[in-house]
């Protein structure tokens, strides 16, 4: 029986470990992602644009990695006065470091200002 509650006890927290990194709380509260909208190249054509960039990042999972760059470059480009980011291209690669594979990802942006209509959707 004691086996058996060590057991649940470390997969219980091995799964909400898990569950915390993807986890967002929904607070109600303008996100990154309300003020500095996703869009299409397509959309941006009557928008002002401001500049482009690129950020890489390392992690053990590409998928949490791709998002901690592209919220940076939410981030970045909000403190800059965009409300919109074209996503140009995306690369990624996996190597050994320290012991651990690691993937690397790399995301290029174009940041702009657009007009958007109230209750528009981008």
């Amino acid at each position: 029986m004691k086996k058996v509650f060590i057991l649940f006890f470390l997969l219980q927290g091995c799964y909400s470990n898990s569950r915390s990194l993807i986890e967002i709380e929904d607070t109600g509260a303008p996100t990154i992602n309300d003020a500095v909208l996703t869009i299409t190249k397509e959309e941006a054509e009557d928008c002002k644009y401001l500049y482009r960039t690129g950020l890489d990042d390392w992690g053990y999972s590409l998928a949490y990695s791709t998002t901690r760059v592209i919220i940076e470059l939410k981030q970045q480009a909000y403190v800059s006065n965009a409300n919109a980011i074209v996503i140009t291209g995306i690369s990624n690669s996996k190597t050994y470091r320290n012991g651990y594979d690691q993937e690397r990802v790399y995301v290029n942006i174009e940041a702009y200002q657009c007009d958007f209509e109230e209750g528009s959707e981008i």
